[in-house]
């Protein structure tokens, strides 16, 4: 949870005579999100509130009621819910939430690392599973990425803390069948592009009309992340980016990283294809694919030892992929960067060299190995002859 600045002024406030401010839980380009208290209920909340500077925007007004109304639409237990929005008096327009105690997917990933295939499908399958929701209202999400994916942990009916998955920040969330208001404020106009470049598809990259399937892209670029620790498509800029979404090919993750598991490389490339319609149809459809690529269930993945409101350690196979993480050049977190030094790491020349070094020995080896046969070949041979009756002619 970020430090509370002291000048912030809506500290301690009470919004709508019930949620009182107490500490700042997160900052971004639209606005700030306070952990607050509900004062009737005595429990804990999360309020985000517009930016000052965008109250009077009638644009970012009308996306921050369209991300409460995507939201409360959506009675989902994968989905954040949100249970109220209003605009105060003097403007301060504010959307509440239950409040999350857990991590981000993008910290997950790197403290966490490697999260292993099948807590990577569930994890996956997790978001799936209120995509085919939302998807199913209507609604495409079209800014997925580890960000806007929270992992708290909870007790099942059995006791044993789970991971569940609560996708996050439907902002930009459009409805498929555009509204008349929505189109007069430019908010789903064709050619306007929105969302994070490094898990656009190349459909949204286009600004072209989208569907489900640019959430299903999205997902793709996620699962390829927690496969090998980089993304599918990285540049010095976001315009590079996106080119290499619309033309460059995807590099398979076992090639990006050998030890990657195979039996999920066939649902990670066919969600990234470049075309929509080679994707999966629907995201329930790429939900099967990738629980039955690796025999699990869709329950939540066990965190064994773990207790609730505690992070998990970080692995420490972490170093290992401290490299790619690096070279990947997004979402690492600094203090990673500052436990793990290049020196921790063979590098990849170092890598090239074992793996050269290896490969003459075993060709030594094998050359002597038939020289040996050969030999032992023209001995017999020898034996042979040399015990055979000689036939003279008669």
């Amino acid at each position: 949870m970020a430090t509370a600045a002291p000048n912030d002024p809506l500290l301690g406030r009470v919004i709508a005579e019930k949620y009182r401010l107490d500490a700042v839980a997160g900052t971004g380009a639209t606005g700030t999100v306070y952990r607050a208290m509900h004062l009737t209920l005595g429990r804990p909340l999360a309020v985000k509130v517009l930016a000052r500077h965008l109250m009077d925007n009638p644009t970012a007004q009308a996306r921050f009621r369209r991300e409460a109304r995507a939201a409360s639409k959506l009675e989902h237990p994968n989905s954040v819910q949100v249970v109220d929005f209003g605009v105060e008096a003097d403007g301060i327009t504010y959307l509440a939430m239950e409040f999350l105690e857990g991590r981000e997917l993008y910290r997950a990933i790197f403290e966490d690392w490697p999260l292993g295939p099948e807590r990577s499908a569930k994890i996956i399958a997790q978001v799936l599973s209120v995509l085919q929701a939302a998807h199913e209202l209507g609604i495409v999400h079209r800014d997925l990425k580890p960000e806007n994916v929270m992992l708290v942990q909870r007790p099942d009916e059995h006791g044993n803390i789970v991971e569940i998955v609560k996708v996050a920040d439907f902002g930009i969330a459009k409805s498929i069948a555009n509204t008349a208001s929505e189109d007069s404020l430019n908010l789903t106009r064709d050619g306007t592009v929105h969302g994070t470049p490094e898990y656009m598809s190349p459909e949204q990259a286009r600004g072209e009309e989208l569907d489900g399937r640019a959430d299903i892209y999205a997902c793709g670029v996620m699962l390829y992340e927690m496969m090998t620790g980089t993304l599918p498509f990285t540049a010095e800029s976001a315009f590079e980016v996106i080119l290499k979404h619309l033309s460059d090919p995807v590099e398979p993750p076992t090639q990006r990283r050998p030890d990657a598991d195979p039996r999920l490389e066939s649902v990670v490339m066919k969600a990234l294809a470049k075309r929509k319609q080679d994707r999966f149809a629907d995201a329930k459809s790429m939900r099967i694919a990738l629980l039955e690529a690796l025999h699990v269930g869709a329950a939540a993945p066990s965190l064994p030892g773990a207790k609730a409101g505690h992070s998990m350690p970080p692995s420490a196979d972490m170093t290992a992929a401290v490299p790619l993480m690096r070279k990947a050049g997004a979402h690492l977190p600094t203090e990673v960067l500052e436990v793990v030094s290049d020196d921790d790491v063979p590098t990849p020349l170092q890598k090239k060299s074992s793996s050269n070094a290896l490969r003459i020995v075993l060709s030594i080896a094998a050359l002597l190995a038939a020289i040996a046969v050969g030999a032992g070949v023209a001995w017999v041979i020898a034996q042979r002859s040399a015990q055979a009756p000689a036939a003279a002619p008669r």
